[in-house]
């Protein structure tokens, strides 16, 4: 790094020189660019001070000079042949010395076009440097030139810029500030703006002209021009075409400039009349992006939208025709923007409807028909072609078409026209159908019909469809319609005069007195009707198919059943026998009559039906039989299994008709109906086998092919016995049989010694049976027999007869012992049965206290041991059991204990001597002891047997820290551990050989005791690798790199060596380095007399006292490189030389002892520099960059990159490579664009290339904004390494994906976009108007947001909508002028936002168009203490309260408690400062019919709630009505503030009182018996306890109530008055609705058992679907402040008792007003019993 800046020192302090010494300098070349023969002006420093004195260059190009001075010279360049686009290295020399170069790039203009407001310059400008510096001039105007690529560059015009006078404009270079090219001023017109309208085009730009001309297909003559705004008049096919997208058009200036442009515009694909005045245009967009929008061109007035619904790629606009609408050529404007053309135009027309006639053609009026209706006008709107936009046809019932030629039209102010056209002429009066078609096709018609007349009618066979004839007047087939008795006649054909018609007759009406004629009905058009009944059948002969059965002896309905049984005479028999009572049904197809049975032989055989009608058709038949009662079975007898016997089966219904009986499927013979019906007796086998006696067999009755079954019949048995059995061995499974008889399978279970026998089988001949019997019965004494049981069918009997047998026991194996230690033996085998004695011995010695286990197959005993010689022998085990059964086998072995080894004595590596092992059970049975795998000879255990000593002689080892495993064998076991090791003696080092200096070689290492186990060798703390031991282990060779830095080479190094891991060390300064001898081979060169830095190239070159001459001449600082290959030094180049070729002598001195001298230093002389190629950075990140050329001498360096500096640079020995630190700060347009390099050597020495070029680092997406769905807007992506180098971005495809791509090669992709939630726009209610009275209406809702809001009722659009910061409500100006047929009507609320997200609720009602505010008593609007708002409700001014202001409230500062809700109930108590205490809140709840029944009642003060909540303010009951399993939800909310709080429920606003409370009653999926009944919600409003203790009380004065619903109603008490306030307004099925409120009657009170001391309104309601909410308050007003002194001494007011019931009237808002006073009288405890009169009266 030292080197790198004396290096850096160097190159500065010669440039510094050259400068001073006067060489020429260029600081600015201006132009920096132009085209060939362009003045080129060079600015600098040491220029000859005439042309004559400096010589200019491009590039060896010359540059003709024109003018000189000592700092500037002007030239051109003219050579023709130097390529072009190309960048210029231009240098001045002067005195034969060469300035440094600068860049000028050489372009060529060759075309100019104006495309609009892009000026644009094309040709090759490749040459240009400064590419972000290029401006257009004119004037004082100047405008930046965009470098668009190699061949393109642009400016933008502007207004300013295109009226500066002059002829040209300037192309400047403004890096310099010259002028490069003049450019004449001649421009096109500009259109920065276009907009369509119906039938003008508007241009907004630059600059037009009065001889502007404009072609938009045709020429659209102007008709306005200034300078900024031009409009003209298209011809109207310009805008005109089906699915029409583009509107091309061109601008003409008078100097032949054109600006040719197409604008784009929405097509319109379609249109559909989908009813009488209604139509859809469908739009090719699917967001069409304007909320304003209008269907122009059918009327003088555009047609307001009624909906806009888009739908994938095509939006469909809905409206309405007014009655004034033409055909005409119709498109979608905006109205926000005068109307402008939104789309292109198609030509439409409203479908014409013809809607009466006036007038009939005759001979008396020319045959003219006149008739009215709407859309019938002939002309287009707005245009004036002529031509006929409908025509008039005729069609007759034949079928023929005429024209109906157009004669005049009328139109009156309603725009129903009156037409008049002329038909051919007729000779009768025949009916035709009139048709109005318009030029789309579009057609409506009427009939014109005249009276027609029935003479006759033709008949047809009864049921038989047939061709009838019908004869009369004035028949048509248009809109014909024939019926004979109400059955349509199909297919009727008129003939041409229309006295006659033939229909098809489906002969399908029923008759049954065929002398009746059927009604015959003629209709045309169903105005024009003749009816008259003379239509008969022709009667047909009846038939007889079938008839019912009735059961065998068993009276009966007998339904016979064939054809045309028509008759009220009818006669029948059946067997001869009368059917009485006969009737024919109504469709003639059968007769029903009642028989009584009669007896027959076979049953079989069918009855004669003999049936006579009218005493004159006689038809008989044998079509009826007798059914039988099914037979039941009940009961049967029993028989021995496999033993015949009579059997008698009981039941009902048992005939001997083809009786069969059969048990088990086998036949029971002979068998016999008793004569009561009820028992067969019959003769049965018995051989039907049956696996389970228990269960019945199936009895089976045939009769008469009828078939009954049931499992009823049981077998009996004989009883078992039993004589002997086989025997088994003692405890093992195995088969028994046994012998006795009747052993049968039903049933059997068989056990042994209470044991189970399983899977026990009876013989065939039932005298044995087998079993499977486990053996496991225990027993004491095995020949004592064991009892036999067997069990069939539940009963059993037994016998002692079964015996065991015992096994041989065999011995199998046997668990060791230590040998000479007693212990537990246990012996393995099988059949030992302990429980009969066992004897065990081992070797012939006893082997005490033997146990059996019990399962046999183990003996445990106590053996004490016995001597034996070989242990590897087995001892005889003997067994005996019972004394009877033997068992001999050797399998009992003796064992050693486990052997050892716990350490071992050393000896010292490749010595032989004893070692000592200790351990444990050291025996000396086959003992064998190795060490590391060698023998250790003579080993003999000690007498303790915890020792043993061996003899052993040193082996090789490779490790001497890893011990040897020692191997102990006796009795053929071996035990392993490595506990051996060897020890070593200390080495020491002698002497050493040497290494040449940084040169690797082998070193020799001289001493004692040196060991390969983990020696290690350093030489001055380096390692020696790979170090050998030789076998004397007298020396160690190694491998040594000789790099160790030294000082001072004659020093000598410290020899380390290490033996095991440093266990062994020696250490000694005995190494010494050599040097190899220098050698020179070149030397870099300085120019004479310039000093500089050189550099000697050649070998073994160090530092250690360095000296170095050149020609005798020191070259200071001389310093070698790392490498030992260079050495640099600074020469003073003053040693002369006769000429440039004779080299100097180089002398190189190391050590002074190492010397070589060679002749290869060359004075230079000057050199060009050349840039060839350059590595890159990243965009904006710093970096080292390495330009690769020639010459790079490493002198006084300077490098810049796109004029930015490249800091520390340093130069390649060979001069042909450069390095140096970039910042990468250049900004570029263009990434692919290179940016200049340029390099200074020294100041003569310069070089320029355009070769460095950025690479751009791989971008990062970290997060993308988001936006609506089909909805543009701007996004904006976050993440790193973003450019605008060819920036695509691409956002979806069939993912969220996001891509980023950078000049086409840097891509990424991340799963990133997603859309905004759409916004769900919701609305709950609405304010009201009243119908014709514009106002303001908020309308609650959520995610209403001020972004292009639009509101709509009822279709009209509530104007100034503005949404509030909570975006729950809104308000907007509505016209109220949408009409309805009852004030119950709801209108539909529409909300939209930015056109996408939309809303519609049916929540709006008009206010009642006969309520007006309340009057009070003075019949002062709001009592003159008020103002009447919107809602027409009074808005009381403070002090003031109740729904018409009349009452005072002079409770300011007076503190009302909170309301009390009780917790288990709905109810609540409003306490006052006073003391009273008011009682309010839900009652009852009852549906009522029509005829006011209750049919249901609910009294809510005793319903359980299944869930009651309380939270902040709000109480919240909910529970399940009984009987309906309806729910009901009551919420209480408290108004705990000090101030009105107010509430708007389903658009009426409803103040609440402070310390009130508000009901909210909803209930739902409530089952009505009748959707006519209606619900009534009854609420109380009492008192519980007055405040203090007098009372007065005074006659009643009451007024008449009205019949209107009540507002509120007041109760009064000593100043205090609660206020119970109801609004007019339900929620019905979620709609806003108008109810009734009353008030109870005494009548009433009584007939619900209510309380008679409270005060009951009922709000009731229609039927409803789903649910219904209501909504009434409660609060409390201070009327009067209490005199607690003086109130019982006053005599009436203000202490009075008052109930106010107010209702909600028309006009003056009547008051009715309810007052009880009660006369002076002082009541004590006693105020209930007074209220409850009080009430009475």
């Amino acid at each position: 790094m030292e080197r790198n800046r004396l290096f850096i020192l160097s190159l500065f302090i010669l440039i510094s020189v050259l400068y001073v010494s006067g060489a020429p300098v260029i600081t600015k070349v201006s132009p920096s660019w132009g085209p060939l023969a362009t003045n080129i002006f060079l600015d600098g420093t040491g220029f000859g001070a005439t042309a004559a004195l400096n010589l200019v260059t491009g590039s060896t190009f010359p540059c003709a000079i024109e003018s000189a001075t000592s700092t500037r010279i002007r030239c051109f360049i003219t050579d023709q042949s130097i390529p072009v686009p190309s960048t210029l290295q231009i240098s001045v020399t002067t005195g034969g010395v060469t300035s440094n170069k600068v860049n000028y790039g050489l372009m060529i203009l060759s075309q100019l076009y104006q495309t609009n407001e892009r000026y644009n310059f094309v040709g090759k400008f490749g040459g240009i440097e400064k590419r972000t510096q290029i401006t257009a001039t004119a004037g004082s105007e100047t405008i930046s030139v965009v470098y668009e690529n190699d061949q393109s560059m642009y400016f933008i015009l502007t207004a300013k810029f295109m009226k500066v006078p002059g002829p040209n404009f300037e192309l400047r270079d403004s890096s310099t500030g010259e002028s490069v090219i003049n450019i004449p001023c001649i421009f096109a017109a500009v259109v920065r703006d276009v907009k369509f309208y119906e039938s003008t085009i508007v241009f907004t730009g630059y600059i037009f002209q009065t001889d502007t001309a404009v072609t938009a297909g045709e020429i659209c003559p102007v008709l306005s021009v200034s300078e900024t705004l031009l409009t003209c008049s298209p011809v109207s096919k310009f805008f005109f075409g089906v699915g029409k997208t583009t509107l091309p058009y061109t601008l003409m200036q008078a100097n032949g400039l054109a600006t040719t442009l197409i604008s784009s515009i929405i097509a319109l694909a379609s249109y559909e009349n989908t009813g009488t005045d209604a139509s859809v245009l469908k739009v090719s967009t699917g967001n069409i992006g304007k909320p304003n929008i209008r269907v122009t061109g059918l009327t003088p007035t555009p047609i307001t939208p009624i909906a806009t619904t888009p739908a994938g790629q095509v939006t469909s606009v809905t409206f309405t025709y007014p009655p004034n609408s033409l055909c005409g050529n119709v498109f979608v404007s905006d109205a926000s923007a005068s109307f402008q053309r939104l789309t292109s135009s198609i030509f439409m027309c409203p479908t014409p409807l013809i809607s009466k006639i006036v007038t009939k053609p005759n001979s008396s009026n020319s045959y003219r028909l006149t008739f009215t209706g709407m859309f019938l006008g002939n002309q287009k709107y707005n245009i004036a072609d002529g031509v006929q936009t409908i025509a008039y046809k005729i069609q007759y019932g034949g079928g023929s078409v005429q024209i109906c030629t157009f004669v005049s039209q009328a139109l009156d102010p309603n725009s129903i026209y009156t037409i008049v056209c002329g038909i051919p002429t007729i000779a009768s009066p025949a009916s035709f159908r009139l048709t109005a078609t318009t030029l789309e096709g579009q057609s409506s018609s009427i009939l014109v019909g005249y009276q027609p007349t029935i003479t006759s009618i033709t008949k047809t066979d009864y049921k038989v469809p047939g061709v009838v004839t019908i004869i009369g007047t004035a028949f048509t087939s248009l809109d014909l319609l024939v019926t004979i008795g109400g059955s349509e006649c199909q297919n009727p054909v008129v003939q041409g005069d229309g006295l006659q018609m033939t229909c098809t007759f489906g002969s399908d009406v029923p008759v049954v007195d065929f002398s009746k004629p059927l009604e015959v009905v003629v209709s045309i058009g169903s105005t024009y009707i003749d009816k008259k009944s003379l239509f008969y059948y022709k009667r047909p002969t009846p038939t007889i198919s079938s008839s019912t059965r009735v059961v065998y002896g068993v009276p009966g309905a007998v339904t016979v059943t064939g054809t045309y049984l028509y008759s009220t005479n009818l006669v029948v028999t059946i067997g001869g026998s009368p059917c009485t009572s006969p009737l024919s049904a109504q469709d003639g197809n059968s007769i029903t009559c009642q028989f009584q049975s009669v007896q027959v032989s076979d049953i079989t055989l069918p009855l004669e039906v003999s049936l006579t009608i009218d005493s004159i058709y006689t038809v008989k038949k044998s079509v009826f039989y007798y059914t039988l009662t099914t037979p039941t079975i009940v009961d049967s007898t029993s028989t021995v299994y496999e033993t015949a016997g009579s059997v008698t089966i009981t039941g009902t219904s048992f005939y001997n008709f083809g009786l069969v009986v059969s048990i088990g499927g086998a036949t029971c013979s002979t068998p016999i109906a008793s004569q009561d019906n009820k028992q067969i007796t019959c003769q049965f086998s018995s051989g039907v086998t049956t696996t389970d006696i228990k269960n019945p067999i199936e009895i089976s009755v045939t009769i008469n092919t009828v078939t009954v079954k049931k499992s009823i019949f049981y077998y009996t048995l004989k009883p078992a016995t039993i004589a002997s059995s086989t025997s088994l061995m003692y405890g093992v499974q195995g088969t028994v049989t046994i012998i006795g008889t009747s052993f049968y399978n039903f049933g059997l279970v068989v056990s042994i010694g209470g044991a189970a026998c399983s899977t026990p089988v009876a013989s065939q001949d039932n005298k044995q049976i087998t079993c499977q019997f486990s053996s496991g019965v225990t027993t004491t004494d095995i020949k004592n027999p064991l009892e036999i049981s067997v069990t069939i069918n539940s009963v059993s009997v037994k016998n002692s007869v079964f015996y065991y047998t015992l096994p041989t026991p065999t011995i199998i194996s046997s668990t060791p012992l230590e040998y000479g230690k007693a212990g537990t033996v246990i012996i393995t085998g099988t059949a030992f049965y302990g429980n009969f004695g066992v004897v065990v011995l081992i070797g012939n010695s006893p082997c005490s206290t033997p146990l059996a286990s019990e399962d046999k197959t183990q003996i445990t005993c106590q053996f004490s041991g016995v001597t034996v010689t070989d242990i590897n022998k087995p001892l005889e085990v003997s067994v005996t059991v019972a004394s009877t059964y033997n068992a001999n086998n050797s399998v009992f072995y003796y064992t050693l204990p486990i052997v050892t080894i716990t350490s071992s004595t050393s000896l010292v590596y490749g010595t032989t001597g004893l070692v000592t092992i200790t351990g444990t059970n050291f025996y000396n049975f086959g003992l064998v002891v190795t060490i590391g795998a060698a023998t250790c000879n003579n080993a003999i255990p000690s007498p303790g047997s915890t020792q043993i000593t061996c003899e052993f002689q040193s082996g090789v080892i490779t490790d001497i820290s890893a011990p040897l495993e020692i191997i102990v064998t006796i009795n053929s076991v071996a035990v392993k551990k490595s506990v051996f090791y060897y020890t070593l003696t200390t080495p020491t080092i002698t002497n050493s050989t040497s290494t040449v200096y940084e040169t690797a070689g082998l070193v020799t290492i001289t001493g004692t005791s040196f060991y390969d186990f983990g020696l290690v060798v350093t030489i001055g703390g380096a390692a020696c690798s790979t170090p050998v031991v030789s076998q004397d282990n007298k020396q160690i060779t190694c491998h040594f790199t000789s790099s160790v830095a030294i000082s001072d080479i004659k020093r000598p190094l410290e020899v380390s060596v290490t033996i095991d891991h440093a266990k062994y060390s020696a250490k000694n300064n005995v190494f010494y380095f050599t040097l190899q001898n220098p050698t020179i081979a070149s030397s870099t060169q300085t120019i004479y007399g310039k000093p500089g830095i050189i550099t000697i190239t050649g070998s073994a070159f160090y530092n250690f006292d360095l000296v170095v001459e050149i020609g005798s001449s020191p070259c200071r600082s001389a310093v070698a490189s790392q490498d030992n290959k260079h050495i640099t030094c600074r020469f003073e180049s003053d040693v002369a030389v006769p000429e440039i070729s004779v080299p100097l002598e180089v002398l190189v001195s190391i050590d002074t002892n190492y010397v070589t001298k060679e002749k290869v230093f060359y004075y230079a002389e000057p050199t060009h520099v050349l840039i060839t190629s350059s590595t890159s950075t990243t965009y904006g990140v710093p970096g080292i960059v390495t330009l690769t050329g020639t010459n790079f001498i490493g002198q006084d360096l300077i490098v810049t990159i796109g004029n930015s500096p490249c800091s520390s640079p340093v130069t390649s020995q060979d001069k042909t490579l450069l390095t140096c630190y970039f910042k990468s700060d250049v900004k570029v347009l263009d990434i692919q664009s290179p940016l200049d390099v340029f390099v200074s050597v020294e100041p003569d020495y310069n070089a320029t290339s355009s070769v460095f070029y950025y690479t751009l680092p791989l971008p990062t997406i970290l997060s993308s904004t988001s936006t609506f769905y089909g909805l543009p807007a701007t996004i904006t992506i976050t993440g790193t390494s973003f450019f605008n180098f060819d920036l695509i971005v691409n956002i979806g495809g069939s993912s969220r994906y996001v891509s980023v791509l950078i000049n086409t090669d840097y891509k990424v992709k991340k799963a990133i976009f997603y859309y905004t939630k759409p916004i769900q726009v919701s609305i709950s209610s609405s304010s009201s108007t009243k119908y014709g009275v514009p106002g303001v209406v908020t309308i609650t809702g959520n995610n209403f947001i001020n972004d292009q809001l639009l509101v709509k009722i009822g279709g009209s659009e509530c104007t100034d909508a503005l949404a509030s910061s909570d975006s729950k409500q809104l308000t907007c100006n509505f016209k109220s002028d949408i009409q309805v047929s009852n004030f119950n009507t709801l209108l539909d609320v529409f909300v939209s936002i930015k056109s996408l997200f939309n809303a519609t609720k049916p929540v709006f009602l008009y206010i009642k168009s006969d309520k007006s505010c309340p009057a009070g008593s003075n019949g002062q609007v709001c009592s003159g203490h008020g103002t009447c708002n919107q809602q027409f409700t009074c808005d009381c001014n403070k002090g003031w309260e109740s729904s018409d202001c009349s009452i005072p409230n002079n409770g300011g500062g007076t503190v009302i408690p909170d309301p009390n809700v009780n917790p288990n109930d709905t109810s609540s108590t409003i306490n006052t400062p006073g003391g009273t205490k008011f009682d309010v809140g839900i009652t009852l709840i009852q549906e009522i019919d029509k005829n006011n029944n209750v049919l249901q009642s609910y009294n809510i003060t005793s319903i359980k709630w299944n869930n009651i909540t309380k939270q902040d303010n709000q109480h919240i009951y909910t529970t399940t009505l009984q009987n309906n399993q309806s729910t009901l939800n009551v919420k209480l909310s408290i108004n705990n503030l000090d101030e009105n709080v107010y509430f708007n429920f389903a658009g009426d606003v409803i103040p609440i009182l402070p310390k009130s409370i508000k009901y909210q009653v909803e209930l739902q999926n409530y089952t009505f018996s009748s959707s006519l009944n209606t619900m009534q919600f009854i609420f109380k409003s009492g008192i519980i306890q007055q405040g203090g203790e007098c009372v007065y009380e005074s006659d009643t004065n009451t007024q008449p109530t009205s019949g209107y619903s009540i507002r509120s109603i007041l109760v009064m008490l000593n100043g205090e008055t609660l206020v119970g306030t109801f609004s007019d307004r339900i929620v019905l099925d979620d709609r806003p609705s108008y109810n009734q409120v009353n008030k109870l009657t005494d009548t009433q009170i009584n007939q619900y058992n209510l309380n008679s001391q409270s005060i009951y309104v009922a709000i009731t309601t229609t039927s409803f679907k789903s649910d219904i909410v209501v909504d009434p308050n409660f609060g409390v007003l201070i009327t009067n402040k209490p005199d607690n002194e003086n109130k019982c001494k006053k005599k009436f007011a203000p202490w009075k008792i008052a109930v106010i019931v107010v209702c909600s009237v028309a006009a003056v808002g009547l008051v009715v007003v309810t007052v009880m006073l009660m006369k002076k009288k002082a009541v004590t405890r006693a105020f209930n019993a007074k209220l409850k009169k009080l009430h009475k009266k």
